[in-house]
């Protein structure tokens, strides 16, 4: 699986807008793992995206992968 289709999943189309997710991610400004996964590999920019979402508003905030408790 693609680093794409892992983000894919996380934040499916049409709950999320796909391509607000392709701007958050060209415009991320650190290291980016395109051949690892998204929760393992590339965990800041998951938590990247999400608190994106959360700064709009956006109306579908849930995660599809539980996050286990820190």
């Amino acid at each position: 699986m693609t680093l794409n289709e892992y983000i894919e999943d996380e934040f499916p189309s049409p709950t999320y807008d796909v391509n607000f997710i392709n701007d958050v991610v060209s415009n991320y400004n650190f290291e980016i793992d395109h051949d690892g996964d998204l929760l393992n590999d590339n965990l800041d920019l998951f938590f990247h995206i999400w608190e994106s979402f959360e700064s709009i508003g956006h109306p579908n905030m849930k995660s599809q992968t539980p996050l286990e408790a820190e």
